[in-house]
């Protein structure tokens, strides 16, 4: 019996013309994936090339059989495996032989012993001297997208099928995993896991992140004899442990980096596991989370084609149907989870509210949560997420303001994940003039030059409801300090509010056009720049460019800079013209580490204050270089100001830090030559003290058996 294709062969033949002549089954260059497509197997993406042969003898009363089969680059989704060797065979009575080797792409290992078909023992040692982590990517079936590093041990298998007796370590070499689901890269270094007949052992298997922060498991998986039933006996422990390191993708429904503390026990069986996590969000964390939406535009088409198997028949019904609807969540059944979460203040946390719009919430705040899963399958959450400080990101097509949101805003969860209700405040401030939301009041007023100057509006948007579809009011409001000044203003604001229609105009009026509008929206009451201070603006800086032009020729050693303002000032009722000139000397001393600067500001032209016109030190700040490369400054200042008459003076201290870089990543990843040194003397220094470690606890191990 002989097949033969493009090169494959498969023969099956009798060594001599005799009914109890050996067979001999031989393959040369024959192809996996031809199996597969015979049996239609399109879903099982497995590969390969076989060579060898299968000898049988005493085919008709007890067959005898050795086999010498090799498969040359065994491939699985593409990701290339290796090549396998077996050679097995039973010529020992009641027993089978074998040897079982995995070669290239970095592999070493091999199984061999024997197996007693009469006592269903097994005698066999696994040594892998080798096994290379990218092997088993393609078998995880894209849980991980990346693994590398080496996986070395010893094991034997002893025993029966019912009551193996398995003993041995294994040991990860310079090993890495990256997870799909977090894209977080995890180093295993040099950790091992020791296995024995009655359980798996974890002692302090380390995981580290990317940037050196340890993820310690310690414990055991126990497990009966026939290897049937799993109890857990864990913790895990961590510290500033980066979670999550995903890039934006497509179609993501969460990006961005996570840090978090975790203490997490877990017990139970595999079956009915219990679980008890506390966890804590670190500052390092900037989480990005895509709320679903619908989409009108597909949702428009259900029902305009329909695919259906017509050889399928019908799908009865009670297949389809769930088959306990209390349980929200049936996969997860079983499972008895419970756990605390909170946040630190500074981690940063967005939701994508529309992502076709660009809606985003940015928040930043204390998270005080408490969660669990029974084992129903419910999941439970409740607390509140205190947002200290955050923005609201509205884009309406061409605009786009953000609203920075207030102190006492909250999201509070009750029960259901899923139904959070949140109360948002957030504020944009929009200084604008108030003429023409008063237009029709000040319609024969002669103090409508008053109302021309700019005030400082709260837009407020207030988010209630669902976290998931939340409802978004607007209103605006004048700040406090400023309710006195502009009664009018504020009369006028209340009558606003009771027509929604109206409030909504002018709110997205300040937004879009940054000034409110009247009954006709293209007139404007406000006046805009006069000639003479366009005019004024720009021979302002011309003037300014000449006097530092000529300071530089002819003061040496001084640093001095002039600088010319002009505008419209209706602060006082009127249009009045305001000009300002801005005067600055600065010095440098002690081989440059030490800088005094000097300045003030002077008024040329406009409403008079109390400012002292000969004082040419108005403001003053002393600069100290801390180191030589210019990278630590420190600055003692004093700093002059003026709120109407009112003088204020602001005394203080800053710590300047100044970085150079050509790419972005450097900023946070900057470092020295002689840095780099020592970074790789510790590095060495922590690879001989494990090894000192290692060595006494492999003596210890040694001395116990």
């Amino acid at each position: 019996f002989s097949i033969n294709n493009s090169g494959q062969s498969l023969s099956i033949n009798s060594k001599t013309e005799n009914v109890t002549a050996p067979v001999d089954v031989i393959l040369k260059d024959f192809h996996i994936k031809t199996l597969t497509n015979l049996a239609e197997q399109d879903s099982l993406p497995v590969d390969g090339v076989i060579n060898g042969n299968v000898l049988v003898k005493n085919m008709m009363s007890s067959p005898v059989f050795t086999s010498d089969i090799s498969i040359d680059t065994l491939t699985y989704n593409t990701d290339t495996v290796g090549n396998i060797k077996v050679k097995v065979d039973n010529e020992t009575a009641n027993a089978y032989n074998a040897d079982v080797a995995i070669t290239g792409n970095g592999n070493d290992v091999k199984l061999a012993g024997k197996y007693y078909t009469g006592e269903s023992r097994m005698d066999l040692k696994l040594n892998i001297n080798n096994f290379n982590m990218a092997s088993v990517k393609p078998f995880t079936f894209g849980a991980l997208t990346q693994a590398d590093g080496s996986l070395k041990g010893e094991v034997s298998i002893k025993g029966t099928t019912t009551a193996p007796d398995v003993n041995g370590s294994l040991r990860f070499e310079n090993a890495n995993i990256t997870p799909a689901a977090t894209g977080a890269k995890l180093y295993m270094s040099n950790e091992a896991i020791s296995v024995s007949s009655s359980d798996i052992s974890f002692d302090r298997f380390t995981l580290v992140d990317s940037a050196g922060k340890k993820a310690i498991v310690d414990g055991n998986i126990f497990f009966s004899k026939d290897f049937k039933t799993y109890t857990f006996d864990m913790d895990l422990t961590a510290d500033d442990f980066q979670v999550l390191n995903e890039p934006k993708r497509q179609n993501a429904i969460y990006y961005g980096r996570l840090n978090m503390d975790a203490d997490i026990s877990v017990e139970g069986t595999l079956t009915a596991p219990k679980i008890n996590a506390d966890l804590k969000i670190n500052k390092g964390t900037d989480i990005t989370f895509v709320l679903p939406s619908s989409n009108p535009e597909v949702e428009s088409r259900d029902g305009v084609v329909q695919f259906v198997n017509v050889y399928g028949g019908k799908t009865d019904s009670i297949f389809t149907a769930a088959i306990d609807t209390l349980t929200q969540y049936p996969k997860l059944a079983g499972l008895d989870i419970t756990g605390t979460l909170e946040s630190d203040t500074a981690a940063q946390i967005t939701l994508i509210i529309d992502e076709r719009s660009g809606d985003a919430l940015k928040i930043r705040g204390k998270a005080d949560l408490a969660g669990g899963l029974d084992k129903s399958g419910k999941i439970s959450l409740t607390g509140n997420y205190e947002l200290q400080n955050g923005s609201y990101q509205l884009s309406l097509s061409l605009l786009k303001r953000e609203f920075i949101i207030q102190p006492g805003s909250v999201i509070t969860w009750t029960g259901d994940p899923k139904s959070a209700t949140v109360d948002i405040t957030a504020i944009y401030i929009a200084n604008t003039q108030p003429v023409n939301l008063l237009q029709s009041e000040l319609a024969n007023s002669s103090d409508i030059n008053k109302y021309k100057e700019k005030v400082p509006f709260d837009v407020l948007l207030k988010m209630k409801g669902e976290l998931l579809k939340p409802v978004i009011t607007f209103d605006i409001q004048l700040p406090e300090n400023q309710k006195s000044r502009w009664a009018e203003v504020e009369t006028k604001l209340e009558q606003v509010r009771r027509d929604d229609a109206e409030l909504n105009k002018q709110v997205f009026a300040l937004l879009l056009l940054g000034r409110f509008v009247q009954e006709n929206p293209l007139e404007n009451s406000a006046d805009a720049t006069s000639l003479a201070s366009m005019a004024k603006s720009s021979v302002s800086r011309i003037l300014a460019e000449q006097l530092n032009n000529l300071a530089g020729s002819l003061i040496k050693g001084v640093d001095l800079n002039f600088g010319v303002n002009s505008e419209d000032d209706y602060s006082t009722g009127t249009r009045t013209n305001r000009t300002d000139l801005t005067v600055g000397v600065s010095k440098s001393l002690l081989n440059d580490r030490l800088r005094v600067s000097v300045g003030s500001n002077f008024q040329l032209e406009g409403s008079a204050n109390t400012q002292n016109a000969s004082n040419i030190a108005g403001d003053v700040a002393i600069d100290y270089l801390l180191t030589k490369d210019n990278r630590y400054t420190l600055r003692v200042y004093r700093r002059n100001g003026y709120d109407g008459v009112l003088q204020v003076i602001e005394n203080g201290v800053a710590f300047i830090f100044t970085f150079d870089f050509n790419e972005f990543k450097q900023i946070l990843n900057r470092k020295t030559a002689e840095q780099k040194l020592i970074d790789k003397a510790e590095k060495a220094k922590r690879k001989a003290k494990e090894k000192v470690d290692n060595d006494k606890k492999a003596a210890t191990d040694k001395k116990n058996e």
